[in-house]
Protein backbone atom coordinates (compact mmCIF):
# COMPACT_ATOMS: atom_id res chain seq x y z
CA UNK A 1 0.00 0.00 0.00
CA UNK A 2 2.79 2.35 0.53
CA UNK A 3 4.83 1.77 -2.59
CA UNK A 4 1.40 2.32 -4.34
CA UNK A 5 1.24 5.90 -2.66
CA UNK A 6 5.04 6.46 -3.35
CA UNK A 7 4.42 5.32 -6.89
CA UNK A 8 1.20 7.87 -7.50
CA UNK A 9 2.85 10.80 -5.64
CA UNK A 10 5.93 10.24 -8.74
CA UNK A 11 3.48 10.04 -11.70
CA UNK A 12 1.30 12.65 -10.12
CA UNK A 13 -2.54 12.78 -9.66
CA UNK A 14 -5.67 15.35 -8.86
CA UNK A 15 -8.35 15.41 -6.53
CA UNK A 16 -11.52 16.47 -8.95
CA UNK A 17 -15.38 17.17 -7.66
CA UNK A 18 -17.74 16.18 -10.23
CA UNK A 19 -21.51 17.37 -9.85
CA UNK A 20 -24.44 16.91 -12.48
CA UNK A 21 -27.53 14.43 -13.30
CA UNK A 22 -25.60 11.81 -13.71
CA UNK A 23 -22.50 11.72 -11.89
CA UNK A 24 -22.49 7.42 -11.16
CA UNK A 25 -23.21 7.04 -14.98
CA UNK A 26 -20.23 9.14 -15.05
CA UNK A 27 -17.98 7.10 -12.68
CA UNK A 28 -19.22 4.08 -14.32
CA UNK A 29 -18.17 5.22 -17.80
CA UNK A 30 -14.62 6.50 -16.37
CA UNK A 31 -14.45 2.91 -14.87
CA UNK A 32 -14.87 0.83 -18.00
CA UNK A 33 -12.54 3.18 -20.12
CA UNK A 34 -9.70 2.06 -17.28
CA UNK A 35 -9.17 5.57 -16.17
CA UNK A 36 -7.68 5.45 -12.63
CA UNK A 37 -9.94 6.38 -10.31
CA UNK A 38 -9.79 5.99 -6.33
CA UNK A 39 -11.22 7.14 -3.11
CA UNK A 40 -14.49 8.37 -4.64
CA UNK A 41 -16.86 9.54 -1.96
CA UNK A 42 -20.18 11.42 -2.39
CA UNK A 43 -20.72 14.64 -0.07
CA UNK A 44 -23.99 16.56 -0.56
CA UNK A 45 -24.68 15.16 -4.32
CA UNK A 46 -21.16 16.04 -5.56
CA UNK A 47 -18.73 13.27 -6.56
CA UNK A 48 -14.79 13.59 -4.92
CA UNK A 49 -12.26 11.27 -6.02
CA UNK A 50 -8.87 10.95 -7.21
CA UNK A 51 -7.65 10.92 -10.41
CA UNK A 52 -4.51 10.28 -12.18
CA UNK A 53 -2.99 13.52 -13.99
CA UNK A 54 -2.51 11.24 -17.18
CA UNK A 55 -6.23 10.26 -17.32
CA UNK A 56 -7.62 14.14 -16.73
CA UNK A 57 -7.90 15.14 -20.19
CA UNK A 58 -9.46 11.77 -21.16
CA UNK A 59 -12.62 12.75 -19.41
CA UNK A 60 -13.92 15.59 -21.34
CA UNK A 61 -15.63 13.56 -23.54
CA UNK A 62 -17.30 11.80 -20.43
CA UNK A 63 -18.08 14.66 -18.55
CA UNK A 64 -19.99 16.22 -21.90
CA UNK A 65 -21.85 12.76 -22.69
CA UNK A 66 -23.27 12.87 -19.07
CA UNK A 67 -23.92 16.49 -18.60
CA UNK A 68 -21.27 16.46 -15.83
CA UNK A 69 -19.57 19.62 -14.26
CA UNK A 70 -15.82 18.86 -13.59
CA UNK A 71 -13.51 20.63 -11.35
CA UNK A 72 -10.25 20.25 -10.21
CA UNK A 73 -9.86 20.94 -6.19
CA UNK A 74 -5.92 19.85 -5.42
CA UNK A 75 -3.05 18.97 -7.67
CA UNK A 76 -0.35 16.56 -5.68
CA UNK A 77 2.54 14.90 -7.36
CA UNK A 78 5.99 15.33 -7.53
CA UNK A 79 5.78 17.38 -10.87
CA UNK A 80 3.47 19.65 -9.41
CA UNK A 81 5.29 20.33 -6.48
CA UNK A 82 8.49 21.13 -8.77
CA UNK A 83 6.50 22.97 -10.71
CA UNK A 84 4.87 25.17 -7.98
CA UNK A 85 8.73 26.10 -6.35
CA UNK A 86 10.01 26.27 -10.15
CA UNK A 87 11.14 29.92 -9.60
CA UNK A 88 12.51 29.31 -5.61
CA UNK A 89 15.27 27.17 -7.57
CA UNK A 90 17.93 28.53 -4.18
CA UNK A 91 15.58 26.72 -1.88
CA UNK A 92 15.63 23.53 -3.78
CA UNK A 93 19.28 23.63 -4.16
CA UNK A 94 19.67 24.23 -0.37
CA UNK A 95 17.40 20.87 0.03
CA UNK A 96 19.30 18.73 -2.29
CA UNK A 97 22.85 20.02 -0.91
CA UNK A 98 21.66 19.33 2.55
CA UNK A 99 20.17 15.67 1.38
CA UNK A 100 23.67 15.06 -0.29
CA UNK A 101 25.70 16.73 3.41
CA UNK A 102 23.63 14.22 5.03
CA UNK A 103 23.90 11.36 2.92
CA UNK A 104 28.17 11.74 2.91
CA UNK A 105 28.53 12.54 6.63
CA UNK A 106 26.53 9.58 7.36
CA UNK A 107 28.14 6.79 4.98
CA UNK A 108 31.71 8.19 5.25
CA UNK A 109 34.98 8.20 8.32
CA UNK A 110 34.61 11.84 9.46
CA UNK A 111 36.68 11.34 12.49
CA UNK A 112 39.26 8.82 14.03
CA UNK A 113 39.60 8.68 17.46
CA UNK A 114 42.79 6.63 18.71
CA UNK A 115 42.96 5.42 23.11
CA UNK A 116 45.23 3.39 24.78
CA UNK A 117 48.45 4.42 23.42
CA UNK A 118 50.84 5.82 26.36
CA UNK A 119 54.22 5.51 24.74
CA UNK A 120 53.07 5.36 20.83
CA UNK A 121 52.13 9.04 19.73
CA UNK A 122 48.58 9.67 18.88
CA UNK A 123 50.02 11.55 14.98
CA UNK A 124 52.44 8.64 14.84
CA UNK A 125 49.02 5.56 14.67
CA UNK A 126 47.21 8.02 12.58
CA UNK A 127 49.94 8.33 9.74
CA UNK A 128 50.39 4.77 10.33
CA UNK A 129 46.76 4.32 9.46
CA UNK A 130 46.87 6.66 6.52
CA UNK A 131 49.48 4.69 4.95
CA UNK A 132 46.51 1.50 5.09
CA UNK A 133 44.26 3.39 3.52
CA UNK A 134 42.02 4.01 6.67
CA UNK A 135 41.65 8.18 6.91
CA UNK A 136 39.23 10.68 7.05
CA UNK A 137 36.47 10.34 3.91
CA UNK A 138 36.84 6.95 2.95
CA UNK A 139 33.29 4.82 2.79
CA UNK A 140 32.60 3.00 6.24
CA UNK A 141 32.15 -0.02 4.34
CA UNK A 142 35.02 -0.34 2.72
CA UNK A 143 36.86 -0.60 6.48
CA UNK A 144 38.50 -4.08 6.92
CA UNK A 145 39.16 -4.01 10.63
CA UNK A 146 41.36 -7.18 10.67
CA UNK A 147 43.12 -6.37 7.71
CA UNK A 148 43.76 -3.26 8.81
CA UNK A 149 44.82 -4.63 12.27
CA UNK A 150 47.35 -7.32 11.24
CA UNK A 151 48.92 -4.34 8.68
CA UNK A 152 49.46 -1.89 11.30
CA UNK A 153 51.06 -5.01 14.27
CA UNK A 154 53.26 -5.87 10.85
CA UNK A 155 54.71 -2.17 10.75
CA UNK A 156 54.86 -0.86 14.27
CA UNK A 157 56.51 -3.22 16.29
CA UNK A 158 55.35 -1.22 19.38
CA UNK A 159 51.70 -2.19 18.71
CA UNK A 160 50.71 -5.90 20.56
CA UNK A 161 46.94 -5.48 19.39
CA UNK A 162 44.75 -2.85 17.86
CA UNK A 163 41.13 -3.14 17.59
CA UNK A 164 38.83 -1.09 14.63
CA UNK A 165 35.79 -0.02 15.87
CA UNK A 166 33.40 1.58 13.25
CA UNK A 167 30.26 3.20 14.71
CA UNK A 168 28.35 5.12 12.12
CA UNK A 169 31.05 8.10 10.65
CA UNK A 170 33.35 7.93 13.53
CA UNK A 171 36.35 5.06 13.94
CA UNK A 172 37.74 4.07 17.43
CA UNK A 173 41.06 2.55 17.10
CA UNK A 174 42.16 0.74 20.90
CA UNK A 175 45.71 -0.26 20.83
CA UNK A 176 47.15 -2.35 23.42
CA UNK A 177 51.17 -1.48 23.60
CA UNK A 178 54.02 -4.52 24.03
CA UNK A 179 55.65 -4.41 27.15
CA UNK A 180 58.46 -2.36 27.46
CA UNK A 181 61.26 -4.93 28.73
CA UNK A 182 63.58 -2.70 29.27
CA UNK A 183 62.05 -0.69 32.03
CA UNK A 184 60.79 -4.31 33.62
CA UNK A 185 62.87 -6.23 36.31
CA UNK A 186 63.41 -9.23 35.20
CA UNK A 187 62.47 -12.87 37.40
CA UNK A 188 66.24 -13.04 37.31
CA UNK A 189 66.40 -9.31 39.13
CA UNK A 190 67.27 -9.53 43.29
CA UNK A 191 64.17 -10.52 44.56
CA UNK A 192 62.57 -8.26 46.71
CA UNK A 193 58.82 -7.28 48.31
CA UNK A 194 56.79 -4.26 47.66
CA UNK A 195 55.79 -2.70 51.00
CA UNK A 196 53.79 0.93 51.96
CA UNK A 197 56.04 3.91 51.48
CA UNK A 198 53.41 5.46 54.25
CA UNK A 199 49.83 5.00 55.50
CA UNK A 200 46.66 5.46 53.37
CA UNK A 201 43.91 3.51 51.98
CA UNK A 202 44.02 1.38 49.08
CA UNK A 203 42.28 2.51 46.14
CA UNK A 204 43.52 0.90 43.63
CA UNK A 205 46.73 -1.70 42.58
CA UNK A 206 48.24 -3.26 39.38
CA UNK A 207 50.34 -5.65 40.35
CA UNK A 208 52.58 -6.84 37.54
CA UNK A 209 54.55 -9.62 39.24
CA UNK A 210 54.73 -11.21 42.77
CA UNK A 211 51.80 -12.08 45.43
CA UNK A 212 49.68 -9.57 45.95
CA UNK A 213 48.46 -9.67 49.64
CA UNK A 214 46.13 -6.79 50.26
CA UNK A 215 42.73 -5.95 48.55
CA UNK A 216 41.09 -2.44 47.49
CA UNK A 217 39.87 -0.96 50.60
CA UNK A 218 42.28 -2.05 52.90
CA UNK A 219 44.38 0.33 55.24
CA UNK A 220 47.40 0.10 55.79
CA UNK A 221 50.73 1.38 57.74
CA UNK A 222 53.84 2.48 56.31
CA UNK A 223 56.73 -0.27 56.18
CA UNK A 224 53.53 -3.01 55.54
CA UNK A 225 53.53 -5.80 53.14
CA UNK A 226 51.78 -4.92 50.03
CA UNK A 227 53.49 -7.28 47.31
CA UNK A 228 55.20 -10.41 48.38
CA UNK A 229 58.09 -11.46 46.49
CA UNK A 230 58.13 -15.15 47.75
CA UNK A 231 55.31 -17.40 45.67
CA UNK A 232 54.19 -21.16 45.33
CA UNK A 233 56.21 -22.98 43.35
CA UNK A 234 55.01 -25.06 40.38
CA UNK A 235 57.82 -28.20 41.67
CA UNK A 236 56.60 -27.76 45.51
CA UNK A 237 58.10 -25.08 48.03
CA UNK A 238 58.29 -21.57 47.03
CA UNK A 239 60.11 -19.17 44.65
CA UNK A 240 61.16 -15.76 44.98
CA UNK A 241 60.93 -13.20 42.44
CA UNK A 242 61.15 -9.08 41.86
CA UNK A 243 57.99 -7.42 43.02
CA UNK A 244 57.03 -4.64 41.37
CA UNK A 245 53.76 -2.90 40.35
CA UNK A 246 51.89 0.03 41.14
CA UNK A 247 49.56 0.19 44.49
CA UNK A 248 47.39 3.87 44.92
CA UNK A 249 45.84 4.72 48.16
CA UNK A 250 44.16 7.78 49.52
CA UNK A 251 46.51 9.43 51.99
CA UNK A 252 46.32 12.80 53.72
CA UNK A 253 48.63 15.81 54.20
CA UNK A 254 47.74 17.86 57.68
CA UNK A 255 48.86 21.18 59.22
CA UNK A 256 47.82 22.44 62.06
CA UNK A 257 48.18 25.61 64.92
CA UNK A 258 46.94 27.83 66.89
CA UNK A 259 46.21 31.22 66.29
CA UNK A 260 45.11 33.83 68.87
CA UNK A 261 42.27 36.23 68.58
CA UNK A 262 44.18 39.06 70.32
CA UNK A 263 47.62 39.78 69.47
CA UNK A 264 50.16 42.06 69.58
CA UNK A 265 52.01 43.41 66.08
CA UNK A 266 54.81 45.26 65.29
CA UNK A 267 54.17 48.30 63.10
CA UNK A 268 57.56 49.47 61.93
CA UNK A 269 58.89 53.52 61.93
CA UNK A 270 60.69 55.39 60.21
CA UNK A 271 63.68 55.58 62.64
CA UNK A 272 66.72 53.61 61.46
CA UNK A 273 69.79 53.48 63.21
CA UNK A 274 72.63 52.45 61.03
CA UNK A 275 76.06 51.39 62.10
CA UNK A 276 78.84 49.49 60.74
CA UNK A 277 81.37 46.46 61.45
CA UNK A 278 84.31 44.25 60.14
CA UNK A 279 84.26 41.37 58.94
CA UNK A 280 87.97 40.06 59.61
CA UNK A 281 88.96 35.98 58.90
CA UNK A 282 85.42 35.33 59.46
CA UNK A 283 85.41 37.18 62.93
CA UNK A 284 82.92 40.22 63.05
CA UNK A 285 84.01 43.28 65.11
CA UNK A 286 80.84 45.98 66.07
CA UNK A 287 82.52 49.35 65.46
CA UNK A 288 79.80 50.72 67.70
CA UNK A 289 78.55 50.56 71.38
CA UNK A 290 75.01 48.35 71.58
CA UNK A 291 74.33 50.16 75.20
CA UNK A 292 72.73 52.92 73.80
CA UNK A 293 70.28 50.66 72.23
CA UNK A 294 67.13 49.75 73.07
CA UNK A 295 66.03 46.49 72.44
CA UNK A 296 62.02 46.72 73.27
CA UNK A 297 62.30 48.88 71.04
CA UNK A 298 64.61 48.52 67.80
CA UNK A 299 64.66 45.13 65.47
CA UNK A 300 68.50 44.45 64.35
CA UNK A 301 68.51 43.82 60.76
CA UNK A 302 72.12 43.44 59.10
CA UNK A 303 73.57 42.81 55.76
CA UNK A 304 76.92 40.94 55.17
CA UNK A 305 79.49 42.15 52.53
CA UNK A 306 82.35 39.90 52.61
CA UNK A 307 84.91 39.69 50.09
CA UNK A 308 86.61 35.68 49.80
CA UNK A 309 89.98 35.14 48.31
CA UNK A 310 92.34 32.38 48.87
CA UNK A 311 95.96 33.35 49.63
CA UNK A 312 99.19 30.56 50.19
CA UNK A 313 96.06 27.56 49.96
CA UNK A 314 94.20 29.21 52.64
CA UNK A 315 90.72 30.49 52.25
CA UNK A 316 90.63 34.57 53.80
CA UNK A 317 87.05 36.58 54.62
CA UNK A 318 87.70 39.79 54.25
CA UNK A 319 84.75 42.28 54.69
CA UNK A 320 82.37 44.80 55.99
CA UNK A 321 78.76 44.41 57.87
CA UNK A 322 75.93 46.75 58.22
CA UNK A 323 73.35 46.82 60.91
CA UNK A 324 69.97 48.69 60.46
CA UNK A 325 67.81 49.53 63.77
CA UNK A 326 64.30 49.95 62.87
CA UNK A 327 62.65 51.58 65.22
CA UNK A 328 58.97 49.95 66.36
CA UNK A 329 56.03 50.23 68.54
CA UNK A 330 53.94 47.15 69.68
CA UNK A 331 50.16 47.37 68.74
CA UNK A 332 47.38 44.86 69.96
CA UNK A 333 45.49 43.41 67.76
CA UNK A 334 42.12 42.26 67.81
CA UNK A 335 40.27 39.92 64.81
CA UNK A 336 37.35 37.87 64.32
CA UNK A 337 37.50 33.63 64.25
CA UNK A 338 36.12 33.83 60.49
CA UNK A 339 39.23 36.21 60.19
CA UNK A 340 41.78 33.83 61.87
CA UNK A 341 40.96 31.21 60.11
CA UNK A 342 41.16 32.45 56.74
CA UNK A 343 44.75 33.58 57.63
CA UNK A 344 45.40 30.52 58.98
CA UNK A 345 44.23 28.96 55.81
CA UNK A 346 46.44 30.69 53.68
CA UNK A 347 49.55 29.99 55.56
CA UNK A 348 48.73 26.08 56.27
CA UNK A 349 47.95 25.63 52.89
CA UNK A 350 51.43 26.63 51.59
CA UNK A 351 53.03 24.38 53.98
CA UNK A 352 50.99 21.24 53.45
CA UNK A 353 51.59 22.47 49.02
CA UNK A 354 55.00 22.03 49.71
CA UNK A 355 54.75 18.51 51.59
CA UNK A 356 52.60 17.13 48.53
CA UNK A 357 54.69 15.09 46.11
CA UNK A 358 54.35 16.11 42.64
CA UNK A 359 52.89 12.46 41.77
CA UNK A 360 50.07 12.63 43.98
CA UNK A 361 47.23 13.44 42.52
CA UNK A 362 44.66 15.86 44.89
CA UNK A 363 41.08 14.74 45.19
CA UNK A 364 39.79 16.86 48.04
CA UNK A 365 40.73 19.83 50.15
CA UNK A 366 39.13 20.48 53.46
CA UNK A 367 39.68 22.94 56.29
CA UNK A 368 38.83 22.71 60.24
CA UNK A 369 38.63 24.12 63.09
CA UNK A 370 37.66 24.83 66.97
CA UNK A 371 37.97 26.89 69.75
CA UNK A 372 40.89 26.20 72.10
CA UNK A 373 39.89 28.40 74.31
CA UNK A 374 38.24 31.66 74.59
CA UNK A 375 40.62 33.62 72.97
CA UNK A 376 42.37 31.01 70.67
CA UNK A 377 41.11 29.03 67.26
CA UNK A 378 43.35 25.81 66.59
CA UNK A 379 42.65 25.74 62.55
CA UNK A 380 43.35 22.00 60.69
CA UNK A 381 44.09 22.26 56.83
CA UNK A 382 43.98 18.48 55.23
CA UNK A 383 44.27 17.87 51.50
CA UNK A 384 43.08 13.78 50.42
CA UNK A 385 45.29 12.24 47.68
CA UNK A 386 45.61 9.40 45.46
CA UNK A 387 49.25 8.19 45.09
CA UNK A 388 51.59 5.26 44.12
CA UNK A 389 52.52 4.29 47.67
CA UNK A 390 54.82 1.11 46.58
CA UNK A 391 58.06 1.40 47.75
CA UNK A 392 60.64 -1.75 46.76
CA UNK A 393 62.20 -3.64 50.08
CA UNK A 394 64.78 -6.39 50.72
CA UNK A 395 63.15 -10.28 51.49
CA UNK A 396 64.62 -10.55 55.00
CA UNK A 397 65.26 -13.71 56.27
CA UNK A 398 66.00 -15.88 52.90
CA UNK A 399 67.67 -18.36 54.91
CA UNK A 400 64.75 -19.85 56.67
CA UNK A 401 62.75 -20.02 53.51
CA UNK A 402 62.15 -23.26 51.36
CA UNK A 403 62.26 -21.81 47.84
CA UNK A 404 63.29 -23.29 44.40
CA UNK A 405 64.64 -20.87 42.13
CA UNK A 406 63.16 -22.27 38.73
CA UNK A 407 62.13 -19.17 37.47
CA UNK A 408 58.20 -20.40 36.47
Amino acid sequence: MLFIRILNFLKGYLIITASGRFTERFINICVRRNMTMWDVKSENGVIIAKLSASDFFKIRDVARITSTSVRIKRRIGLGFLCRRYRNRWPLIFAVILFTAIIYYTSTHVMSIEVTGNQRIPTDKILDELNQTGLKTGIKAEDIVPDQIRNQIMIMDEDVSWLGVNVRGSRVYIEVAERIDSESIPHETGEPCNVVAAKDGIISSMQVKQGQTMIKKGDGVREGDLLVSGIMDSTYGGFRTVHAYGEIWARTEYSASADYPLVYTKREYSDNVKTFLGLDLLGNCVDLFSRKHIDDSRFEERSTNYVYKTNIWGRDIEIGAKRYDFVGYDTVEIHRTVSEAVEEAETELTKQVEAEVPGSAKVVSKNTDHNIVSGETVRVTVTWYCDENIAKEAPIEDMEDIDYTDDGI
